[in-house]
């Protein structure tokens, strides 16, 4: 859950998809933005990064 905490305290906005189970997440994977984040509830400890070198948070 740290990387959530990270995610919506740190002093810079972060916009994440969030999704209940991977068939969801599936479903609507080609309609997601580069350089989003993704977390699904079915694995809450991941956070999945749309192409790109950058993880969590501004470069």
């Amino acid at each position: 859950m740290y990387i959530l905490k990270f995610l919506f305290y740190s002093n810079h906005s972060i916009y994440v998809s969030c999704f209940l189970d991977i068939k969801t997440y599936k479903k609507y994977a080609d309609y997601i933005a580069c350089e989003s984040e993704i977390w699904i509830a079915d694995m809450p400890e991941h956070i999945i990064h749309m192409n790109g070198d950058r993880f969590i948070g501004p470069r």
